[in-house]
């Protein structure tokens, strides 16, 4: 049987894929191939080869291996009608990848049989371990068919799992009488999945009740991203993360939380994101205290309705804050006040637009939120400043005593030119960046406001909108104006456009 050329659908961009990856592959995977190929089975095989010959066929099954994995399991099975070369390779790959789309109509459940027939065969077949398994389901009605195929996965030592067994058109559950529901909205996994020793990355997006086994216990676990689970008690939280006992990474997306106050506590835990953003108001005002005092990197999205209690967060690097949303309830004001002193020691932050609009209602109202960041270096402002929001810009500054890099992203007024030497005293910045210049009034006086209260100030980036980068003129006029509000025993200062 030929080999390429060879006519099959998609035959062009599989080769074209070939073509490009093998070469590639070939030199980073030369040593390993060196050492793990069966005898006899060389890399220079490939050599002395002539132009019109196969040569992608004649690499060592570990590289040709390693590029199926790369592709989807479909385009992987696919290559098995090649040549009789390739006709068990597929076999072998170790990146899965399943998806169902079940939007057929009437009379056409042949499609789900059809699907389900070629991931038994996948799956099935005596083959080696699975690295990476991705299943994703959109149909309730077809959820319980997963658990065969997970249980399948973990037997054959999967590494990394993610599952997807909702859909975003089949959310309309949440509107229907719970006792009407399906049974699949009661999601039992395999109880094996919860002691699986080669388990590393787990992400799970299902969108109802998780159903937890007595015991859990995953000792290599690193990796958890939880999406739209519903989390019916505190029992159940600590049930689930106790059993975590090397976790360092956490997602909590858009989760339900059927509970007044929880607990969490992961002291391995290097990375967190939570994200409270919903759809409706079914959740209820919950109390959620973190103990994880090794965290380096935290994440929050959402609307305040939760009171986020974090302790001891002295070895935090990085936090991203976005508070988005309308303010729900009375206590908004203590909520962002509990979460922004959970971020104290953060050496760098980053805030958006909508966070900086929610913090300036809250001054408005006589609230003061921003705490002492005695840690801070590095302060990220993707917003646009406004007359309301920059007084809100000053009380990071005036707190951040030895922040050294500001970035903005515009500035479209503010109250900069007020003798305020007194609210904000001289700061400790060495760079500043405005991503948004135009050089217009407010822009100019943001920049004077900086200058004249940085005596250690050693660069400002400004990138220029077209408008002005094409008026060397005017900027050489603006260059003259920021270099007279530098403060006389100020060092020098690079001003740079860009």
């Amino acid at each position: 049987m030929p080999s390429f050329p060879f006519r099959f659908p998609g035959h062009k961009k599989l080769h074209s894929f070939f073509c490009l990856s093998t070469i590639e592959l070939f030199f980073r995977m030369n040593a390993i191939c060196m050492l793990s190929s069966p005898k006899g089975q060389k890399i220079d095989e490939v050599e002395n080869v002539g132009e019109n010959e196969d040569r992608i066929s004649q690499l060592p099954d570990c590289i040709l291996h390693c590029i199926l994995s790369l592709l989807p399991t479909k385009d992987a099975v696919a290559t098995c009608i090649l040549s009789t070369r390739w006709k068990d390779l597929w076999i072998s790959v170790t990146n899965l990848d399943l998806k169902c789309i079940c939007n057929y109509g009437k009379g056409e459940e042949w499609r789900f049989k059809s699907f389900t027939h070629f991931v038994e065969k996948v799956l099935l077949l005596p083959s080696s371990n699975i690295k990476k398994f991705r299943l994703s389901l959109d149909d309730y009605l077809h959820c319980s068919c997963a658990n065969p195929w997970i249980l399948a996965a973990v037997r054959r030592q999967v590494q990394e799992l993610r599952l997807s067994l909702y859909s975003e058109k089949k959310y309309m559950y949440k509107f229907l009488d719970p006792s009407s529901l399906p049974s699949q909205r009661r999601l039992l996994l395999p109880d094996c999945l919860y002691s699986c020793k080669t388990l590393r990355t787990l992400k799970v997006k299902v969108s109802c009740d998780l159903e937890l086994p007595g015991t859990i216990c995953l000792p290599n676990l690193t990796v958890l991203h939880l999406c739209r689970v519903n989390f019916k008690d505190d029992v159940s939280i600590h049930k689930l993360f106790s059993g975590l006992t090397v976790l360092e990474e956490l997602e909590l997306t858009r989760c339900t939380w059927n509970m007044i106050t929880a607990t969490i506590s992961i002291p391995t835990l290097k990375s967190l994101a939570l994200d409270f953003s919903f759809d409706s108001a079914d959740n209820l005002y919950c109390h959620l205290r973190l103990n994880v005092e090794n965290l380096m990197y935290f994440s929050y999205t959402g609307d305040l309705t939760f009171d986020l209690l974090l302790d001891n967060l002295s070895s935090l690097v990085d936090a991203s804050i976005h508070v988005g949303g309308f303010l729900r309830n009375d206590k908004s004001s203590s909520h962002a006040a509990n979460l922004f002193n959970g971020i104290r020691f953060a050496k760098s932050i980053k805030i958006d637009n909508d966070t900086m609009e929610r913090l300036s209602d809250f001054a408005f109202m006589g609230e003061k939120i921003i705490p002492k960041f005695g840690y801070l270096t590095s302060l990220e402002v993707n917003a646009t400043m406004t007359s309301e929001t920059s007084d809100i810009l000053k009380d990071f500054l005036q707190n951040s005593h030895i922040l050294e890099s500001l970035v903005v992203r515009k500035v479209h007024g503010g109250r900069w030119a007020r003798d305020l030497t007194t609210q904000c005293p001289m700061l400790s910045l060495k760079t500043c960046s405005l991503q948004y210049f135009s050089g217009q009034a407010p822009e100019v006086s943001f920049l004077k406001f900086v200058l004249k209260r940085c005596a250690v100030l050693e660069r400002i980036k400004l990138y220029c909108a077209k408008c002005l980068s094409s008026n060397p003129d005017k900027l050489v006029y603006i260059s003259k104006q920021l270099e007279k509000a530098l403060p006389k025993d100020s060092k020098s200062c690079v001003i740079e456009f860009l």
